[in-house]
């Protein structure tokens, strides 16, 4: 299906506007898919992942090792954190700023409700905001904004069913058996063993979920006037999996998974992007080396394969390697889960400037 990604749609196609309750056929989708995730890595290639890479160095304070004139005696290159300092210093005051308050968020009654009505559901968000970290989701959010001038999180929805073994410990009574003469015999308590039961329980998760994206692993439509991705026509992101956490897909009514042999095969030869080394320059300004692409683990069911991620406010579509359309159902949540903090954004950009 590589071949079928990349070529143009067809006339037909080309002339059949799709309203947002049509179904898109696989084939399309997989076109649109790709087609528009190559478009969108490649303005970023040309235009800001050698910014991003820039950004990495003045961070970490890296200073290329410089020779006197004519000779071998290197230079002085002592790193002058800068940009450290005063993105590590803001961090923190941000986030003091908007968690000061304890709830750190107010909700009010609409018409209709009472105020206790209003504390209930402000209760039941602040337990979930806890079961998603939000602190830690917008410490990383915040601090991508501070260097590269965007920070992206995804907010969700996570439902499912998990069986869990615990064992339930309690106390139970002994007691020894005394002859008695001319009467029956008696119990006597002798004390108490602790006793341990098994127990298969199943836990239910029915609530947001909230994760930072990096930068880089974040497409957006190149046209997006402004900061704000609800503004685009499309996003998409791009991570790598593990083959046994697609093939645990493989169960879902909605998902369709190639056999294990082909998924095996795509990690094999899984396709490479410009944001791998963009990813590699992080350990490059620190004098090391890394490769993201590189599988660590000789554990087949390891692997990873590329998954692109495509969203329209009516259509999502999950690509595997960019030749399997594993995924094609509508939004369910009618627009595009991304939230954008820019530091100071640039006027009819999407991108915008860091620290």
């Amino acid at each position: 299906m590589l071949e079928t990604a990349t070529i143009p749609l067809t006339e037909a196609e080309e002339k059949k506007i799709h309203t947002p309750v049509q179904k898109w056929s696989d084939d399309f989708a997989l076109k649109v898919a790709v087609q528009d995730f190559n478009a969108a890595e490649t303005y970023r290639t040309a235009n800001h992942d050698w910014r991003w890479r820039a950004h990495f160095d003045l961070y970490q304070a890296w200073v290329q090792q410089k020779y006197w004139e004519g000779s071998k005696i290197p230079r002085s290159s002592i790193p002058i954190y800068l940009c450290f300092e005063q993105i590590e210093a803001m961090l923190p005051k941000i986030l003091s700023a908007i968690f000061s308050d304890n709830p750190w968020f107010q909700a009010e009654p609409e018409p209709g409700t009472s105020a206790r009505e209003a504390r209930d559901i402000r209760d039941v968000v602040l337990k979930q905001m806890d079961q998603t970290r939000v602190r830690e989701v917008l410490r990383r959010w915040l601090k991508s904004g501070l260097i590269h001038g965007n920070g992206i999180y995804e907010l969700s929805w996570l439902q499912r069913q998990k069986k869990r073994t615990r064992y339930i410990s309690s106390l139970r009574p002994q007691f020894m058996t005394i002859g008695s003469i001319g009467g029956p015999p008696r119990q006597l308590p002798r004390g108490y063993q602790r006793i341990y039961e098994k127990q298969t329980i199943t836990e239910i998760e029915n609530r947001p979920e909230l994760n930072n994206v990096l930068l880089y692993d974040f497409y957006i439509d190149p046209n997006c006037p402004t900061p704000d991705p609800q503004d685009a026509r499309f996003c998409a992101t791009r991570s790598l999996m593990a083959v046994d956490e697609i093939d645990a897909l493989r169960g879902m009514e909605e998902f369709r998974i190639p056999p294990k042999e082909t998924l095996l095969q795509m990690a094999k030869l899984k396709s490479t992007a410009q944001a791998d080394v963009t990813a590699s320059a992080i350990e490059t300004a620190r004098q090391g080396w890394f490769d993201r692409g590189n599988d660590s683990s000789a554990d087949p069911a390891a692997k990873r394969i590329e998954v692109i991620r495509y969203w329209t406010e009516a259509r999502c579509v999950y690509v595997l390697d960019r030749m399997w359309p594993a995924y094609n159902q509508p939004n369910p949540y009618g627009f595009l889960p991304f939230y954008d903090f820019p530091y100071a954004d640039v006027l009819g950009r999407f991108y915008a400037l860091g620290m």
